[in-house]
């Protein structure tokens, strides 16, 4: 349909081309008839006699100033044309109304709708009004892609990866108005949760015969507005085993406030745990209400009943109140709407059973409240200085934990007594939880229920608070009714795909079990490190005094004078050994081994040199240098050195089993095959434990963990990381098996001193960390972390050669300095850097490090156990 239809003709169309588009036009057009007055019926079989309206073109207005192209739209009544015309243009000339005498009229009737066009438009097009059907749909699509795209965003042009994407004002001038697009954009996704939104009834429809498998329950009336769904997964999902080891049987029920849109819009979660393979808790109930009265609460739970003894049929097992056991918050709405459904139900379920009262009474001791809000309600009230002093908190919360200990009534009754006597303003507040509606859910004594039951349910919402977020990172906040509801049913749907591919082998998690807190917990009490109570550091009564803060007392911070202290310094060094006749490959790694003497000592240096030539002489005689003047790898004796110790026939010592595991680590190589025709079964070769080679980076190292070395040693230790590998098996130096193989480099000692050489990487950027932590964090306390404390670089090339150098870079013991050590300056010392930090300096991308001289790259990293051998054994 041409929305600016022109010239002499007429057309008939069929009834629903005429309901998608009335006949709607751009033009500005004064109407007679219509749907109210119009003549005729639309009930008539002639088209003639159909319901005739009429349109009467009312052309433009134009200004008298001739350089003005502004076109202004005439009002349809005339009594707004004639103040239209009283006013001025927008440039201020006097406006002008022009004559058309085209005639638009059409005909609607029982088979279809004739449309006549009489005359020629000759005049411009006015700015259009409204949107055709086209552009309608056009602008819901966009709409529907992009719900939370505010009209700023649609107007300049939704996101893409290579930029804003086209606007929506491409679609049609009409909306090049903000305000115009909010209008239309709040049509599209109107809530239409009112009982008066004809749209509404309809959509629901669709929506349950778009979901036919779908529990969906509505109670629309008055202003109780309830919608409940479940699929036939979440029922299965509401009954299972009753688990032992720990409290998480029963249902958790919660509202979730942000999930649809609107201040009364609530989302109603019942949630089991699944122990098996999704190991979480799963949403089996899903209720939209416009409230949280007792109301709305008792139709969800009374859904929530009937769908646990649907179940309950299908499996042939007997209805028993324990299964409606809930965990609730202390909203007496939420209490009572529980109550309710449960008399509601036992009497629809079996009518000639107990009585109200009985019912009743067996609702309340089915519901227990969350301990987390009373912590919560602790804590609060004792930061009141007006009712809880300062220094008496402590036995605030130690009355207030009393409560939950108590074995009788009379007990607990007593407790709140004198409870109330040592803090007689938190009085209400006693009071509040020693209500029978709220005692009964918080303190088992007044509970009436069961002990078994009240041990194995859990002791709080947290896990529905947890299913909120989770929902959240789904699907969003603040979703309109149908997409909510769209929403809750992908929520399932994900729920199940995830369970069913679980119980087929697939992966749903990577790494360590998703509850790893509990052994976390059940090991130290506690789930995060920064919760716990840190444990009071005891002194050593049978102890002299003998550091500076016992002798000295801590030192007293002096206030700062207006008077600058001097900056210039002079150089701080430490001695090394002093550069000859090539050695610098020697006396880098010499100095990152050996422990720093701080001081500048003219002359120092011979000593150290002296000891170096002698023992460059040992490493010749002993064949694992070539001269005393060649160069060679920088830990390349050290290695050899390591390596003639282990391959001694004689059983090693303790001695010599200390000295190498000092500088390599232990280690067995495990591979596995899954087997082939010719050896079906699966096999494994086992090495025996051996000193591993010293650790050289490849390039193949670099590409896959991108240069990062946190990322490589992190995969070293990680006992599930295996390397596709080939079958072992041969029979005449031919391959027996052609099995897919693994194999795995399990690392069962560390090194105290862990030295990386980048290898064949030389030139490629590292990233370096200050830290490597073989066990994670949890083990870091224990001393088992590695401290970044020495580099060493070169400016080999090949033109270079033999004529190369080596320079180091390390930090003192204690952290605090960095130094710079080139033995052929400062007669052999390591230069001090002031200000140098461990960040920037010898941490991070190795191609980056500051004041590095050029040309020098990193050969190799060295970093020292905090521990030790203590570290060793922790390991």
């Amino acid at each position: 349909w041409n929305p600016w239809p022109d010239g002499k003709w007429e057309t008939t169309y069929t009834r629903d081309h005429f309901d998608q588009c009335q006949f709607a036009v751009h033009w500005a057009c004064e109407v007679r008839g219509g749907k109210k007055n119009s003549v005729g019926s639309s009930r008539a079989t002639n088209k003639f006699d159909g319901a005739h309206t009429l349109r009467l073109c009312l052309c433009v207005m134009k200004c008298t100033n001739r350089h003005c192209d502004i076109i202004t739209r005439p009002q349809t009544k005339n009594a707004r044309r004639l103040a239209q015309l009283q006013g001025d243009c927008s440039c201020g000339a006097q406006l002008r109304h022009y004559k058309c005498d085209v005639r638009i009229e059409y005909w609607i009737y029982r088979d279809g709708a004739h449309f006549r066009h009489s005359g020629y438009h000759h005049h411009e097009k006015v700015p259009a009004r409204h949107l055709t059907l086209r552009e309608k749909t056009q602008f819901e699509n966009v709409v529907n892609e992009h719900p939370r795209m505010g009209p700023a965003q649609l107007l300049a042009g939704r996101p893409a990866v290579d930029g804003p994407g086209p606007s929506v004002a491409d679609i049609s001038n009409v909306l090049l108005n903000p305000r115009r697009i909010q209008y239309e954009r709040r049509k599209i996704l109107n809530p239409e949760n009112k009982a008066r939104d004809q749209r509404f009834f309809p959509k629901l429809e669709r929506f349950k015969q778009k979901h036919p498998d779908w529990t969906v329950g509505v109670h629309w009336m008055d202003d109780i507005n309830v919608i409940v769904l479940q699929s036939p997964w979440q029922r299965r999902m509401g009954l299972k085993d009753h688990i032992k080891t720990e409290a998480v049987n029963g249902i958790v029920s919660d509202a979730c406030h942000d999930y649809f849109i609107g201040h009364n819009q609530l989302l109603f979660l019942s949630s089991t745990y699944e122990p098996f393979h999704l190991k979480s808790w799963t949403p089996i109930l899903m209720t939209y209400s416009n409230g949280a009265t007792a109301v709305h609460y008792r139709i969800h739970f009374l859904y929530l009943f009937r769908g646990l003894a649907a179940r309950c049929r299908e499996i042939k097992r007997k209805v028993t109140d324990e299964l409606f056991a809930n965990v609730v918050d202390f909203s007496d709405a939420q209490r009572n709407g529980f109550i309710q459904a449960f008399v509601d139900f036992w009497l629809e379920f079996a009518p000639h059973g107990r009585n109200e009262s009985k019912l009743t009474r067996a609702a309340a001791a089915l519901v227990k409240g969350c301990r987390q809000h009373f912590d919560n309600q602790i804590t609060r009230v004792a930061k009141i200085s007006r009712i809880v002093g300062p220094e008496r908190q402590s036995r605030f919360r130690k009355f207030a934990k009393e409560l939950l200990r108590q074995k009788t009534t009379k007990g607990l009754r007593a407790c709140a007594a004198e409870f109330i006597r040592e803090f007689p303003g938190a009085k209400p507040w006693v009071d509040w939880w020693m209500r029978p509606s709220h005692a009964s859910m918080l303190f088992l004594v007044a509970s009436g229920m069961a002990l078994k039951l009240w041990e194995s349910l859990p002791a709080t919402t947290n896990s529905a608070e947890s299913m909120h977020h989770r929902i959240y990172k789904m699907i969003g906040r603040r979703n309109t009714l149908f997409y909510g509801m769209e929403g809750l049913v992908r929520i399932a749907e994900t729920f199940e795909r995830s369970y069913n591919a679980a119980r087929q082998g697939h992966k749903i998690y990577y790494g360590r079990d998703p509850q790893y807190w509990k052994t976390t917990r059940f090991r130290y009490s506690w789930t995060k490190h920064s919760r716990h109570e840190p444990r009071r550091k005891l002194s050593m009564d049978g102890r002299a005094p003998d550091t500076i803060a016992r002798l000295k007392g801590k030192a007293s911070r002096k206030k700062r004078t207006g008077v600058a202290a001097p900056t210039t310094k002079a150089p701080e060094f430490q001695r090394s050994f002093r550069w000859q006749n090539n050695s610098c490959w020697l006396d880098s790694s010499l100095t990152m081994e050996q422990v720093a003497l701080p001081g500048f000592d003219d002359g120092g240096c011979r000593v150290l040199t002296n000891m170096r030539q002698s023992f460059r002489k040992n490493l010749m005689s002993a064949k694992m240098t070539r001269s005393i003047g060649s160069s060679d790898a920088t830990f390349g004796w050290l290695q050899q050195i390591l390596g003639k110790l282990d391959s001694r026939k004689a059983a090693p010592d303790q001695a010599t089993k200390r000295c190498i595991s000092f500088f390599r680590p232990y280690s067995v190589q495990v591979k596995k095959c899954l087997g082939s025709e010719a050896a079906p079964l699966e096999h494994w070769e086992v090495s025996h434990p051996l000193w591993r080679a010293p650790f050289q980076l490849s390039t193949t190292v670099h590409r896959i963990f991108s240069g990062d070395l946190t990322k490589w040693f992190r995969w070293l230790l990680d006992p599930s990381e295996w390397e596709a590998a080939s079958c072992w098996r041969q029979w005449d130096s031919n391959p027996w098996c052609n099995g897919v193989a693994m194999a795995k480099e399990y690392i069962l000692s560390i090194p105290v001193v862990l030295i990386l050489e980048v290898g064949d990487t030389l030139g490629s950027s590292w990233k370096v960390p200050p830290n490597l932590l073989p066990l994670g964090k949890k083990f870091a306390a224990d001393g088992v972390k590695y401290n970044l404390v020495a580099q060493i670089y070169t400016n080999y090339t090949v033109e270079l050669g033999p004529h190369s150098h080596f320079i180091a870079r390390y930090v003192t013991p204690d952290g605090d300095k960095i130094f710079d050590y080139d033995g052929m300056k400062h007669d052999g010392h390591a230069e001090h850097r002031p200000g140098a930090k461990l960040s920037g300096w010898l941490s991070g991308q190795s191609n980056k490090l500051s004041c590095l001289p050029v040309g020098y790259r990193l050969v190799a990293v060295i970093y020292r156990l905090e521990g030790g051998g203590a570290a060793q054994q922790v390991f």
